[in-house]
This record gives C-alpha cells, structure tokens and sequence, in this order.
C-alpha cells in the first residue's frame, strides 16, 4: 500500500528531464536522448503504476525503458522540490524496484548488466577479474581498528585510489586492515534489480 500510494503522488511536472529554471539544462541522459516522458524518472514512476493496477504486463519493451536509467540520481534531488509526507520513494528507487519486479517476472536485463551479476555471483566482482588481480599488500594485516572494504572499482581497476588512502590513514596514526577474501558489495546486482540470484 505504500508503494501504491507513493506511485500516485507524480504529478508528471516534468522536472525530472531538466534542472532547475532559468538555465533549464537537460537533467535525465535517458530523457535527453529519447525525449519522451516515459524515458525519464517520472515515467518509470508512471511505468510501475500502471504495472501495480494491471494495466499492462511485464514486457521486454517494458525493461528496455527501464533498463536505460543510469540510477544516477539526479531526478531524486530534484524530485524533492515536491515535498511530500513518508513514506516517499524517489523515480530512482522506483526505477530499481521495477528492475527487480521485472527480473522476477522474466524480463532479463540487458547483457552487459547480466553478465555484471553473473560475475559477481561466480568471482565475487562485477568485472569477471580473478581474485589474484584484486589489490593486495601483504603489509596490510586482516584485523586492525579499522576495517577497509574496497569495493571492486579501488580493488580492481583504480588501485592507486587505494595507496592515497592508506597514506592518509597512516598519517592520521590510524592502524588499518582489509577484509580477507573480501567480495563485491553487492551495489551491481541490486542496481540491476537482480535480488533474487
């Protein structure tokens, strides 16, 4: 019920494709490229009501709308000029909620976000990368006062992001340790609304 509640409080003001006024720059990439309203944080909203009050089905033209949202966030901060009394989900949640909605009734996501998932689920990343390719120093114990989850962008693929961290961390005398045989956090798969494995 708060879902349904929370689908009917978009008013389609638009305000979602584009920033603020006067400059009113292009605000959603998925509205800018296909402009149209439900290409946008407001449309998916419009999408999953018309979902929940089934008036339409779960569809593969239903997930490539849905499915080309960057879940970047910029229609939640401005979603947020209408002020509206909890519970209240933003497009982006909305949009992510539909994804996982869609997943469970058989709409697979596009290949590259699958793929993501499936490599997560089967090597512990999103990129499919080998553990031995995973940021490692051996001067760096498995336990200590603070505990540093990587995460896959710092452990696999922006390494140094990692060493700048550790120096500030020794700078401020902080005793510092990673998590032995740490996996993704998970972010790739819920984005891509695959819950359920």
């Amino acid at each position: 019920e708060d879902i349904k509640r929370t689908l009917s409080l978009c008013i389609k003001c638009s305000m979602c494709t584009y920033g603020d006024w006067p400059e009113n720059r292009p605000l959603c990439h998925m509205f800018s490229e296909n402009k149209f309203f439900t290409y946008s944080g407001g449309g998916g909203v419009y999408l999953a009501r018309s979902l929940v009050q089934g008036l339409i089905e779960p569809t593969p033209g239903i997930g490539d709308v849905v499915f080309r949202c960057h879940t970047c966030g910029n229609c939640q901060r401005i979603c947020e000029v209408l002020r509206v009394p909890p519970p209240h989900l933003s497009p982006e949640d909305v949009i992510k909620l539909l994804r996982a909605h869609l997943f469970k009734a058989g709409v697979r996501p596009p290949e590259g976000l699958e793929k993501a998932g499936t490599n997560v689920l089967s090597k512990g990343n999103p990129y499919g990368f080998q553990g031995n390719k995973r940021y490692g120093r051996r001067d760096i114990p498995s336990q200590g006062k603070v505990i540093l989850h990587l995460g896959c962008v710092p452990a696999f693929q922006d390494q140094v992001l990692v060493d700048s961290i550790l120096k500030i961390f020794k700078r401020v005398g902080q005793e510092v340790a990673f998590i032995e045989g740490e996996s993704c956090c998970g972010k790739p798969l819920f984005d891509a609304g695959i819950w359920d494995g």
